[in-house]
């Protein structure tokens, strides 16, 4: 099974290693025999307040998807509708064969356990 994830944060640097790190992880090991598409999104949304303070979190995930442990990354400094930067994701997503759409923000915390235990719910989910 192939399983894409949308994975969405901006400025949250500080939460990338406990709730990237995971989905990266599954990924290098093909958790559960299933191959793992990651996607990352960084851009403000439009409505949310908009501070000055940059952090480190789009280069980041860049160097993730220059060593190949993120596919492809959407990022940008304008704001966003919310809609339409997880759109644009997720249109590239649906490029690349996914079987399961899991999305998930810098603020959701996943251990490899956790990821293991759903897809093998899922998967064993009928139709």
């Amino acid at each position: 099974m192939n399983i894409v994830v949308l994975y969405c944060g901006y400025q949250c640097a500080d939460l990338l290693p406990s709730s990237l790190t995971p989905w990266v992880e599954a990924k290098r090991a093909r958790l559960g025999g299933h191959d793992f598409t990651i996607c990352a999104v960084s851009v403000p949304f439009e409505g949310f307040p908009q501070d000055e303070v940059r952090d480190t979190t789009r280069s980041i995930l860049g160097a993730h998807a220059q060593c190949g442990e993120i596919d492809h990354v959407v990022v940008g400094d304008k704001p966003h509708k919310e809609t339409d930067a997880r759109g644009a994701a997720l249109r590239w997503l649906m490029t690349q064969g996914g079987d399961i759409v899991w999305q998930v923000d810098a603020d959701e915390v996943y251990s490899l356990r956790d990821i293991a235990a759903i897809t093998t719910f899922v998967q064993a989910t009928p139709d």
